[in-house]
């Protein structure tokens, strides 16, 4: 009786391809600054914060991440004309004059018939606040990744 020999290099580059396949779509994109997916998600990620603060504000983005419907937004809050936020005749006056509020801003936001919304947002974090949102909304945490620029 004569025994075949199977190929032992197949499974391991079957593995290997269907790792960097699953790593390469967990990747997310960075929209450029004057592309219009990146302006439709600034806009609809700062109309929460507008109404909290009770002021316009403008965002310097630190870190905006894609994948898959979702996006990531890490940016610092301004005031209009790009000078530091001031808290000043906020409901968060009194915790920013404390250390308890930060000049940041992260929102989580998916895309649904080419409108993008706000899922979660946290205003002035002084903490990672985001951490949980991954798991509690369903989306890889690969989109939370922050990069350095």
């Amino acid at each position: 009786m004569q025994h075949r020999r199977r190929p032992t290099c197949v499974l391991p580059a079957l593995i290997l391809v269907i790792a960097m396949t699953t790593s390469m779509a967990q990747t997310p994109s960075n929209p450029t600054s004057s592309s219009a997916e990146r302006l439709a998600i600034l806009a609809a990620a700062r109309a929460p914060v507008v109404q909290d603060l009770g002021k316009p504000i403008e965002f310097r983005v630190n870190q905006l991440n894609v994948l898959d419907g979702s996006a990531f937004l890490h940016a610092t809050m301004l005031d209009i004309g790009g000078a530091p936020l001031s808290y000043a005749g906020t409901h968060y006056e009194g915790a920013a004059a404390h250390g308890m509020k930060s000049r940041g801003y992260a929102a989580l936001l998916r895309e649904s018939q080419g409108q993008w919304s706000v899922v979660a947002y946290v205003v002035g974090p002084t903490d990672v606040a985001w951490e949980s949102w991954g798991k509690q909304y369903r989306v890889p945490e690969t989109l939370f990744v922050l990069t350095s620029p």
